[in-house]
C-alpha cells in the first residue's frame, strides 16, 4: 500500500494488478497489471513501484499512462522503498538499488538467503533476510555493515520513532531495534501473526495477519 499523485496504490496477489483508488472520488480508478504475485509498492520520485514475487522483478508504474514502463529482474522480489535519492528493491539475488533518474541500477547489493521486507531510517537501509536478520545497508557505500539475529519469519518493518520495528510473525511480537547500534533494544507482544509495521505520525500501527484486530502503539 503507498499514496502518491492523490491515490492510493494497493497491491492485489490474487488478480496480479496494482489497484489506484483516488482518495478525493473514493473510488478505484485504475486496475493496473503487473507482475504474477505483486507483493510490494511503494510511491516515489514521481512513479509507483511494485514488486512482483512470482515473476521476479522490480517494476515501475507511470501515473499518467497508468502503465508499467520498466521492469529489472531480481529474482523473487519482495520488498520496495525510496529513499536516499533510490529505489531499494530486494529478491533472492539481494538487493538492487535504482536511479529513478535515469533507471541505472546503482549497486546490486548480495544478502546471504536473499533479502525480504524494507524500511528506511535517517542514515541507512534495513533488509529483513531468509536468515531471519535484519541488515543494515549503509546507502554511502552500497554494503551490509551490520545485521541483527531475530527471530522465525520476518513481516515488512518501518522506523518508527527512531527506532526500526520488525514484526517477528511466528512469535506474535515485534522486535524493537537501535539503528545506532544494530542491536534488539526490546521485544513487544502485540496480536496473532503480525505481519506489517506502519508509521503514521510517530505512531505503529501494526495489524494482526492472523488475528482480528490492529494495535496502536505509542513509542
Amino acid at each position: 500500500l503507498a499514496y502518491g499523485a492523490g491515490s492510493l496504490w494497493i497491491e492485489d496477489t490474487n488478480s496480479n494488478t496494482i489497484s489506484r483508488v483516488s482518495v478525493a472520488a473514493s473510488r478505484r480508478i485504475k486496475a493496473v497489471p503487473v507482475g504474477n504475485q505483486p507483493y510490494d509498492a511503494t510511491f516515489a520520485f514521481g512513479s509507483a513501484w511494485a514488486t512482483s514475487y512470482g515473476d521476479g522483478d522490480l517494476e515501475r508504474i507511470d501515473p499518467a499512462k497508468n502503465a508499467v514502463v520498466k521492469k529489472w529482474k531480481l529474482g523473487a522480489a519482495i520488498g520496495v522503498v525510496g529513499a536516499f535519492g533510490s529505489i531499494w528493491a530486494t529478491g533472492l539475488d539481494g538487493v538492487i538499488r535504482v536511479d529513478p533518474a535515469t533507471n541505472a541500477v546503482l549497486a546490486t547489493i548480495p544478502i546471504p538467503a536473499g533479502g525480504g521486507w524494507t524500511a528506511a531510517s535517517t542514515d541507512a537501509v534495513w533488509v529483513t533476510t531468509g536468515e531471519s536478520k535484519l541488515a543494515r545497508i549503509d546507502p554511502q557505500t552500497n554494503a551490509v555493515t551490520a545485521s541483527v539475529q531475530l527471530r522465525g519469519n520476518l513481516g515488512d518493518p518501518a522506523f518508527v520513532g527512531g527506532k526500526v520495528w520488525v514484526p517477528e510473525v511466528q512469535q506474535n511480537d515485534v522486535a524493537i531495534v537501535d539503528p545506532a547500534t544494530a542491536t534488539l533494544e526490546r521485544r513487544l507482544k502485540v496480536g496473532v501473526g503480525p505481519f506489517v509495521v506502519t508509521e503514521i505520525k510517530g505512531e505503529a500501527w501494526i495489524p494482526s495477519y492472523k488475528g482480528y484486530d490492529i494495535w496502536r502503539v505509542r513509542p
